[in-house]
């Protein structure tokens, strides 16, 4: 049951970054707990810079079966998305919500536009620049005028 817990799991975890985005630091989890009414609740979550939310949430008598229920809806959301979609397309961000009055999974409006590279291109994607700015290497200490300065940047060495 567990290796059918961990494959329903992978599964979910595919389909989620593809309907809530893929951004670096963010991360899902599908966490299974149980009551002393012996039901089973499965929580799709996504952690996001030391916060975390619930997006899903299934009960059921078997974590199976909540897993699985869980699982059902991100496919059934999925295969909206790609309904929207075909080869080619580029998508980034959050692709939707779930409605508060109908509880149903609706897409956003927006569509990014084909480029003119071939469909499977993968050179064509947009990249983040976050840590466009971060250094490769430690800094090191270099004399400058005859004064040592380097990552003890307050202070002087005199020889």
């Amino acid at each position: 049951q567990i290796r059918q817990l961990m494959d329903l799991k992978n599964f979910a975890l595919g389909n989620a970054r593809l309907l809530y985005g893929s951004e670096q630091r963010k991360f899902y989890d599908i966490v299974v707990g149980a009551n002393e009414d012996g039901k089973y609740a499965t929580v799709l979550v996504c952690s996001f810079d030391g916060a975390t939310k619930i997006l899903r949430k299934e009960v059921a008598l078997c974590p199976l079966a909540a897993t699985q229920a869980i699982v059902d809806g991100l496919v059934m959301d999925t295969g909206l998305l790609f309904s929207k979609y075909d080869v080619g397309d580029q998508i980034s961000d959050q692709q939707g919500f779930r409605s508060a009055e109908t509880g149903k999974f609706e897409l956003d409006d927006k569509k990014t536009a084909k480029t003119s590279m071939p469909v499977d291109d993968t050179n064509a994607l947009r990249r983040s620049y976050y840590h466009k700015y971060v250094p490769a290497a430690p800094r090191a200490d270099r004399e400058r005028g005859g004064i040592a300065r380097g990552y003890k940047r307050g202070r002087l060495e005199y020889d």
